[in-house]
């Protein structure tokens, strides 16, 4: 699955590219705006690039990072959270279940 970055987000993509490329990515991202932006597809991407083998600037499709992250099924990646939900405390408990397990 694809996601295209929208005109609007070059400039922040272009920042955490150059974060990425210096080996300076911190370890959290707060993406935050109005309803409508594109950030959930800005996270999908930017997502799908950290988990693609290939390390380019975009993921490649086609690796099986990018497949897995396409099937939902990547080990190293665990969803918390979908559009217009609140975080509550059992997907948290969820997620640090996730983290105790080892990658394949």
């Amino acid at each position: 699955m694809n996601y295209a970055l929208y005109p609007w987000q070059t400039s922040q993509d272009h920042l955490i590219n150059h974060a990425i490329m210096s080996g300076r990515l911190s370890h959290a991202l707060l993406l935050c705006g109005e309803s409508g932006l594109g950030k959930l597809d800005f996270a999908k991407q930017l997502t799908k690039r950290l988990l693609c083998q290939t390390n380019s600037s975009t993921p490649c499709n086609r690796c099986r990072g990018c497949l897995w992250f396409d099937n939902e099924s990547h080990p190293d990646f665990y969803n918390i959270c979908q559009i217009d939900e609140t975080i509550k405390v059992d997907m948290i408990v969820k997620l640090f279940y996730f983290y105790s397990k080892k990658a394949m």
